[in-house]
């Protein structure tokens, strides 16, 4: 089949729309009786960015680029948008026009997805073209072409097999923190299978860290 290039193009998936209501068949048009149907291919493109893989999320509605207000605005909408434009993974979701104000109709607001969408449209949303925005909250992704992957290692503790707990990430050369945010034994054990230690025995601080905090809410 064709393939979709990485940053921009048509997403495949053709979705009918009644009343703001994605339906993903002719079937299921019954309980839309009288009202009009419109067919709405999904396009997207990221603007403004340094490269392809990061820039204000842009939409294709009825012949009309338009932008995503920031309302709700997460990594999990983000993680949606990377895999329409053929990205694996979703490294940030930022808001406040970070690339840049957009211009003509801002097409999505309240967008909530719960990440596993295959398409934006497939997400909660207030309906096409309604929304309380300007276009100082246009939304915006990062996404990454390549697999993310990580380095931990621990520092502050007495021995080499404790301390506060440190990510170096596959995309940035910064070494940064987990929040302690749910964190508990078992993201522990995680931690110390990584670093090649059969097990753990105890969580606890060993101090402030500094530079980004890469993970939080970690389960």
């Amino acid at each position: 089949g064709s393939s979709v290039a990485a940053g921009s193009g048509m997403f495949p998936l053709m979705l009918f729309y009644c009343i703001g209501i994605a339906v993903k068949s002719q079937s299921d048009v019954t309980t839309c009786s009288n009202i009009p149907i419109a067919e709405v291919p999904v396009n997207l493109r990221l603007v403004g960015g340094s490269h392809s893989a990061e820039g204000r999320v842009e939409v294709l509605y009825e012949g009309e680029w338009g932008t995503i207000c920031d309302d709700n605005w997460n990594i999990k909408n983000a993680e949606v948008i990377c895999r329409m434009l053929g990205y694996p993974v979703a490294l940030s979701s930022k808001g406040n026009a970070a690339y840049g104000v957009g211009s003509g109709t801002i097409l999505l607001d309240d967008v909530q997805c719960d990440g596993d969408e295959a398409n934006i449209a497939d997400c909660s949303h207030s309906g096409w073209g309604v929304s309380n925005c300007g276009h100082a909250e246009d939304a915006s992704v990062e996404c990454s072409s390549t697999p993310l992957s990580a380095i931990v290692r621990l520092t502050g503790g007495d021995t080499a097999a404790e301390g506060r707990v440190e990510v170096l990430l596959s995309f940035n050369e910064t070494w940064g923190t987990i929040c302690d945010d749910n964190f508990d034994y078992v993201d522990a054990q995680v931690i110390c299978r990584m670093l090649g230690y059969a097990g753990t025995l105890r969580v606890q601080s060993f101090g402030a860290g500094s530079g980004p905090i890469w993970f939080d809410d970690v389960a």
